[in-house]
């Protein structure tokens, strides 16, 4: 069932991220449905009072009006539907509803390729659980993990799994795409020594990351511009609300 751990680490910061956004009205209330779906499974009732004075206070600061342009527009626009991605994976899996991380795998794997140019597969087709690594680019020499989890001991382990299984096939390095905005701090050299070439701080990339670099697509030549628009309708098809 629903933890207050739960709460205070998935929902109230998500609802603090998204007062930030047009669609925050949307979003409290597709987690006040969510939240009395749930309300059975809260034994300390108090739990449930304390989130509900949370989104009072939060509705208490003025939402942010955003300059009208194309640019702010567009990359507004992408920056929702990455949040409603990252929201949906997040509540579905605290609902134990764990098939939709391998529905992420394959969007992740399709907007990473269009974000950074890539020709990554999902190796899980190729091998079911593939140890280590979610997705490759055997031209680039390239492999992403894709989680939604920032715990440092799981990439801890992810990457020593890749340096003695996969590091000779790709061996311009792993990257870790973590599926929320906790980017955990990690010491380089700590980590180093696992694996030399790895950077924590470049090697490790929430969704905010992603956008800043849909940004500069958007702002760059035609053929950069065309790849941000290949991401935008990604996004549309496959996260948007419908109707």
């Amino acid at each position: 069932g629903i933890t207050e751990a739960v709460l205070n680490s998935v929902v109230v910061p998500l609802l603090e991220i998204y007062i930030q956004q047009s669609f925050y009205n949307k979003m409290k209330d597709l987690f006040q449905r969510y939240l009395q779906g749930k309300e059975a499974q809260i034994k300390d009732k108090s739990v449930l009072d304390d989130y509900y004075a949370k989104i009072r206070e939060i509705e208490k600061i003025p939402i942010p009006t955003v300059t009208a342009g194309g640019m702010e527009e567009e990359i507004k626009r992408v920056s929702e539907l990455m949040a409603l991605w990252v929201t949906n994976i997040r509540f579905n899996n605290c609902v134990d509803f764990y098939d939709i991380n391998r529905v992420a795998e394959d969007l992740a794997l399709r907007l990473l390729n269009a974000v950074y140019d890539l020709r990554l597969t999902n190796l899980n087709d190729e091998r079911h659980n593939y140890p280590g690594i979610d997705l490759g680019d055997k031209e680039k020499k390239i492999a992403f993990q894709v989680t939604s989890s920032s715990d440092p001991g799981k990439i801890r382990e992810n990457l020593e799994t890749f340096v003695k299984k996969d590091k000779k096939t790709y061996p311009n390095g792993i990257r870790f795409l973590i599926l929320n905005e906790t980017k955990p701090k990690l010491s380089g050299k700590k980590w180093q020594a696992i694996d030399a070439a790895f950077n924590p701080k470049e090697h490790i990339i929430t969704p905010g990351d992603l956008i800043k670099e849909i940004r500069k697509l958007y702002n760059g030549d035609d053929a950069e511009r065309a790849r941000y628009y290949r991401i935008k309708e990604i996004l549309e098809t496959e996260v948007a609300v419908k109707g």
